[in-house]
């Protein structure tokens, strides 16, 4: 499995001027279904299209801790995810995946920013 990230140009002003928007919380439409416990979040959900699933999200951000599982059907080869709300994703959080070794892609034309993984 793959976790992709897909910035659109916005993503290079956001590193550029020095401050991150810190849009923090997921928030699922479109058919996507988002289950927050404590830190954790159970995503499920979405509009199939053969080995592909499609995901929609208002917002999408994860704080230090927190978890969005991911959960999908064993035959599902490609999770396609899309923010549109118009804030960056900023993902200090984890991402995961059940059900599946699908690869994942994370659209978000507003950008986003992920902290480095600690070695």
């Amino acid at each position: 499995m793959k976790f992709y990230l897909l910035l659109a140009l916005s993503a290079i002003a956001l590193g550029h001027c020095g401050e991150r928007v810190l849009a923090q919380g997921i928030v699922g439409n479109s058919g996507t279904q988002v289950q927050g416990n404590g830190q954790n979040f159970e995503i499920t959900g979405g509009v199939r299209a053969g080995q592909n699933l499609f995901q929609s999200f208002e917002k999408f951000g994860l704080k230090s801790g927190e978890v969005a599982n991911f959960q999908t059907p064993a035959d599902v080869a490609n999770l396609l995810t899309r923010v549109t709300g118009g804030s960056a994703s900023v993902i200090n959080g984890r991402l995961q995946i059940t059900g599946s070794n699908a690869n994942v892609y994370l659209l978000n034309p507003a950008g986003s920013y992920s902290a480095p993984m600690p070695a």
